[in-house]
C-alpha cells in the first residue's frame, strides 16, 4: 500500500455567523445565481472596487486585476512577491456576479464558492497611488491596525484587544527593528492561539512562520515520534488490524474506506482537499477535486448500501475546502436541511444561512458515528457542524480545534504576510464554537499521549461495540 506524506491545504471556507439577525440565504441580495469567468475582455467589471469589510480595493482592468490593501491606515498597492507564499494567496479571483445596476459585484475565487462583495468606486482613491512606507514602523502600525479592523475573534479568545495591541506595541518600542516586530507578533499569537492566525515574515534569517494555536496532539507527536511515523502506523492499524481485507486507501492517500466485520462501513477522509494531485492555482483544481471525491464516495457508499451504520472518522482531518465539507454532508441526509449560519463583519450584509441538498442517489441515511478530535479543525469543522444538524448522526471522541474561519490574507508593506480570522461560524441555533471547537456528545479518548496509535484503535473499537450493542 502506497503512503505519502499529506500536504494539508489552508480552509477555503467562506464563513461567519451571527445570531438574532434575520437570516439570508443565497443568492445574495441583487446578485444574481449565474456567475462568470474573468475574462480577459469584460467591459461589465472594468473599473475600480471596494471591499465590504475585508480592506481591499480591486483595480480591474480587461481581465487583469490589481489588488490594493485599504482600511483606517490609508491605501497602497500590495507589494510583489507574496503571491503563492501562502494558499489564500495563490487564489486569485476567477469568477464573478453583478448586480443588474452593475455598481455592485461578489468577486470569488472559484465556481463552487462565495466571495466578498464589492461596490464599484468611480476612480481610484489618490492615497493608493502613493508608494507604500515599507518602514518596520510602519508595517507594525498597519499590522495592529488590520487586527484591529479585521479580527474576529478577541472574545472567543479571552483576549481584550486595547491591552494586548498595548502590551504589543509595548514590546516593538522596546525595540523597533524587525527582530522587535517578531517578537511582538509572537506575544500577540501566542495570547489568540488561533492556528488560522499566523505572520510569515521574511528576513536575513530566512523565511520565519509565526503560528500558534494547534492544539495539544500535533505539537506533542511531532515533538516525540514525528508525524510521519505516527499517520503510517494509523494507516497500518486500521488496515491490517480493524478493516475487512480490500480496504481502500485512493484520492492521493487522503481517503480510506472499508467495512468492519462485513456489517459496519469506516470513512476517514484525511483533508478535504488534495484528491487529485493538483495545485490548489491550477485552473482544474476545483473541477477535479470535486469528481474524484464523488467518484470515491460513490464507490464507498455503495458498499455501505446494507450497512448496521457508518463511521465516519475525521479524527485527523485537517480541513480543505468547503465545497467538499458539503458534499459530504449531503451523503448523509434524505432531506434539505439547515446546516450552518455565515457573516464577515463589516460587509453590511445580513448572516447566510448555508442549506445542504441531500446527495441524489448513493447516500447513507441510517446511524452515523462522526469521530473527531483536537486534530479535526477547518473544513473539518465545517463538515462536523453540518453533520451535527442531522438526526442520524452522533458526534464522538473529543472536541475539534475551533479554528473554522477563512484566513484573510494581507501584505505588509514590507512584504510580510499576514493571515487572520476575519470571519465567524455558527450553527443554526447561533451557537459558536470558535476558540473552543465542537464538543462530542460522547467522549472517547482518541490519540492518548501514552498510545498515540493504539487509542485510536481502541475508539475504533469502542464504537463498534456501541453499534453492536445498540442494534442488539
Amino acid at each position: 500500500m502506497r503512503i505519502t506524506l499529506f500536504v494539508f491545504l489552508a480552509c477555503l471556507s467562506a464563513c461567519a455567523a451571527t445570531s438574532g439577525s434575520v437570516l439570508q440565504t443565497e443568492p445574495r441580495p441583487d446578485l444574481p445565481v449565474e456567475r462568470k469567468a474573468i475574462a480577459a475582455k469584460d467591459p461589465l467589471i472594468n473599473g475600480v472596487w471596494r471591499s465590504r469589510g475585508y480592506g481591499w480595493i480591486l483595480g480591474v482592468e480587461d481581465g487583469a486585476i490589481r489588488q490594493y490593501e485599504a482600511g483606517g491606515f490609508g491605501c497602497y498597492a500590495r507589494p510583489e512577491g507574496a503571491e503563492g507564499q501562502t494558499a489564500m494567496l495563490s487564489l486569485p479571483f476567477s469568477q464573478y456576479r453583478l448586480s443588474t445596476n452593475g455598481e455592485t459585484a461578489m468577486f470569488m475565487y472559484g465556481p463552487d464558492t462565495t466571495g466578498p462583495i464589492f461596490e464599484r468606486l468611480p476612480a481610484l482613491p489618490d492615497a493608493c497611488a502613493q508608494p507604500a512606507k515599507a518602514s518596520v514602523e510602519t508595517s507594525f502600525e498597519i499590522f495592529l491596525s488590520m487586527f484591529d479592523e479585521h479580527y474576529a475573534h478577541f472574545g472567543d479568545r479571552g483576549a481584550y484587544w486595547p491591552k494586548l495591541a498595548h502590551e504589543a506595541q509595548v514590546i516593538f518600542n522596546a525595540n523597533p527593528t524587525e527582530k522587535g516586530f517578531i517578537e511582538a507578533a509572537d506575544y500577540l499569537l501566542k495570547v489568540l492561539q488561533d492556528s488560522h492566525t499566523r505572520l510569515i515574515a521574511f528576513t536575513q534569517e530566512g523565511r520565519q512562520r509565526i503560528q500558534y494555536g494547534l492544539g495539544e496532539t500535533l505539537p506533542r507527536i511531532r515533538k516525540e515520534n514525528g508525524e510521519t511515523a505516527w499517520l503510517i502506523g494509523l494507516i497500518e492499524q486500521l488496515t491490517g488490524e480493524i478493516l475487512d481485507p480490500g480496504a481502500r486507501h485512493v484520492g492521493e492517500d487522503r481517503i480510506l474506506w472499508g467495512t468492519i466485520g462485513g456489517e459496519i462501513g469506516y470513512l476517514q477522509i484525511f483533508q478535504m482537499g488534495g484528491f487529485a494531485g493538483l495545485e490548489i492555482d491550477d485552473p482544474d483544481w476545483a473541477a477535479s477535486e470535486l469528481r474524484i471525491l464523488d467518484q470515491e464516495l460513490d464507490e464507498a457508499f455503495a458498499a455501505f448500501a446494507n450497512a448496521k451504520a457508518v463511521i465516519l472518522d475525521l479524527s485527523n482531518n485537517r480541513g480543505g475546502y468547503d465545497e467538499i465539507a458539503r458534499r459530504l454532508a449531503a451523503r448523509f441526509s434524505d432531506a434539505p436541511f439547515h446546516a450552518y449560519n455565515l457573516s464577515a463583519d463589516g460587509d453590511g450584509l445580513e448572516p447566510l444561512a448555508k442549506k445542504i441538498e441531500p446527495e441524489p442517489d448513493h447516500r447513507f441515511t441510517g446511524p452515523v458515528y462522526l469521530l473527531t478530535s483536537d486534530v479535526t479543525v477547518s473544513g473539518g469543522e465545517i463538515a462536523t457542524l453540518s453533520l451535527r444538524q442531522l438526526p442520524n448522526v452522533t458526534q464522538v471522541g473529543q472536541p475539534t480545534r475551533g479554528a473554522f474561519s477563512t484566513p484573510l490574507a494581507k501584505i505588509l508593506p514590507n512584504g510580510w504576510i499576514v493571515e487572520l480570522a476575519n470571519e465567524t461560524f455558527s450553527a443554526p441555533d447561533g451557537e459558536v464554537f470558535a476558540g473552543r471547537g465542537i464538543p462530542p456528545q460522547k467522549h472517547l479518548d482518541v490519540f492518548s499521549e501514552a498510545d498515540p496509535v493504539g487509542s485510536h484503535g481502541e475508539a475504533i473499537r469502542a464504537i463498534v461495540a456501541l453499534i453492536r450493542e445498540t442494534d442488539d
